[in-house]
């Protein structure tokens, strides 16, 4: 699967990292003098999807900066050992970590603001091992006891004992002032995790450092440490919108991917649905039967009372986010689509990008070019709501409400809905002013369509050609073929072991007829 992908315009190249068999990161560079596009030509060779003629060129990177489909045709046409690791389904190694925080008693620490000292950071890797860093000298006892509480703690718990392979380390690192604990997390620690999760990360654990460092090294040095959190030096910027509108942006590092556990899990999981909080004590309670450590008194007091319980809660807090991940599988559901539309991991949360890439390896198939017509493309974005056409109180009896599963791609297979068959009506004009009109199709130009089986004509007056399956259909069917084989393949191997275990119950209750 691809990790992330990026394209540097100063040194003219391209980077991507990759998740190999044993999920670790790899990357691939290739530099780039001029690269391979396509450009409208009435003469050219090459169809295009919307019926146009377009001819191959290559352009200088030092002026132009390759699109979307520029570098996916150049990912498929990698040679195919490489083609298949990028397509291969390996999931990353997932490190897991949790920030803690002096703060006012009155209120909960402002991300935003950053005012108060992170106390510690606790950091757990895929094996279970973990490593606290922290401001207070601990003796050897005081580390030896922290250790034997976690590894106590993963053999009272059920979940985290079968997932043991071998013993978790455990370690402390002591740190004599907050700015060294945090620049030795950002810029030696994290360019080698290739994807690092928090829970609500997104709103606090990585927000709270980021802001807590300009606050302390100012906004260039702090900036240059972000930078360097990336194994390319690159950063990129990631947004998080609340319910209420609030808008939170932060730089993250290229190629070393930031994630939020949470919010993958409202995204993806279904095993826990409904959720009655998405707080990480009740969805460690209910996917692994964990809690968070409990305490007397608030942080601020443990902190001062008794140092190595604080840093005990803090290393919990991580492994029960890892123990969630492990449980509930919910990033492999983006990993896989990354694998398969090679779309960069964090791109692949988003539906637009899934549905570009989709699309293009349609019309790739197809042999059809797309060009990228930059004089042509509208750079703006529009918001379309969705809606729900609630009936009125009082007005009928008996109401009833359908949701159709699947609605849009049922519709789209079942009408041949697509880009490059949509008609639109001719334009009238040219009127005084040499203007041309938008108009819509007349009555008697929709019922020539309607009756002529190559067309097809929507309740609203849109026309479509029907004379052949067309690529938005194609892609339709074949993501639902494929989502079929998964499916019916885990309906046939649940039903196996469902049959094996049966089977078992059977013969030792066999077995104890037989001895009594």
């Amino acid at each position: 699967m691809i990790l992330d992908r990026t394209w540097n315009k100063k040194e003219q190249k391209l980077v991507i990292s990759y998740i190999d068999s044993v999920g670790n990161r790899q990357m691939y560079q290739k530099y780039f003098h001029h690269i391979k596009t396509y450009e409208y030509d009435e003469n050219g060779e090459f169809d295009t999807w919307n019926g146009k003629k377009a001819r191959k060129i290559y352009k200088d990177t030092s002026v132009y900066e390759p699109n979307e489909f520029d570098l996916l045709e150049f990912m498929y046409e990698l040679p195919k050992d490489l083609n298949d690791t990028l397509h291969a389904q390996n999931f990353p190694k997932l490190y897991f970590f949790d920030i803690e925080t002096k703060f006012d008693p009155t209120s909960f620490p402002d991300p935003e603001l950053a005012a108060h000292q992170v106390t510690s950071i606790s950091l757990v890797g895929p094996d279970m091992s973990c490593i606290v860093y922290g401001l207070r000298k601990m003796s050897d006892e005081s580390v030896a006891e922290l250790r034997e509480r976690y590894l106590d703690w993963i053999e009272n718990n059920e979940f985290a004992k079968s997932r043991k392979t071998k013993e978790p380390k455990v370690l402390y690192q002591y740190f004599e002032n907050e700015k060294d604990m945090l620049q030795h997390f950002l810029t030696i620690i994290c360019p080698k995790i290739p994807c690092l999760a928090g829970w609500n990360s997104y709103r606090f654990d990585f927000l709270y450092i980021i802001n807590r460092c300009i606050n302390l090294f100012g906004r260039g040095e702090a900036y240059n440490m972000f930078r360097k959190a990336s194994p390319t030096g690159e950063i990129k910027s990631i947004k998080v919108v609340d319910q209420d509108g609030t808008v939170h942006r932060f730089p993250a590092p290229s190629h070393s991917v930031w994630l939020d556990y949470m919010e993958i899990v409202k995204q993806y999981d279904y095993v826990l649905r409904p959720y009655e909080s998405y707080s990480l004590d009740w969805v460690g309670e209910h996917a692994v039967k964990a809690n968070k450590i409990k305490y007397d008194g608030t942080l601020n007091d443990l902190y001062e009372k008794d140092i190595e319980w604080y840093y005990f809660y803090n290393a919990i807090d991580s492994l029960i986010g890892l123990l969630i991940h492990y449980k509930l599988k919910s990033l492999e559901s983006p990993c896989a689509v990354s694998s398969i539309t090679l779309v960069p991991l964090l791109a692949a949360f988003g539906q637009v990008a899934l549905t570009t890439a989709n699309v293009f390896n349609e019309f790739y198939l197809d042999n059809k070019r797309v060009v990228y017509d930059y004089d042509a493309v509208e750079r703006f974005k529009v918001n379309y709501e969705g809606a729900f056409c609630a009936c009125v109180p009082g007005r009928y009896d008996f109401n009833v409400c359908d949701d159709f599963a699947s609605l849009y791609p049922s519709q789209v297979q079942t009408c041949n809905l697509s880009f490059e068959n949509f008609m639109t009506p001719p334009m009238m004009g040219p009127d005084s002013l040499g203007r041309y009109i938008p108009r819509n199709w007349s009555p008697n130009e929709l019922e020539e369509f309607r009756n002529d089986p190559n067309y097809f004509v929507s309740i609203m007056g849109n026309v479509y050609r029907n004379d052949k399956e067309y690529a938005f259909k194609r892609m339709q069917r074949r993501i639902k073929q494929n989502r079929d084989v998964y499916k019916y393949t885990g309906q046939r191997i649940d039903s196996e072991l469902l049959t094996e275990i049966d089977r078992l119950i059977k013969e030792k209750e066999n077995e104890k007829i037989k001895n009594d």
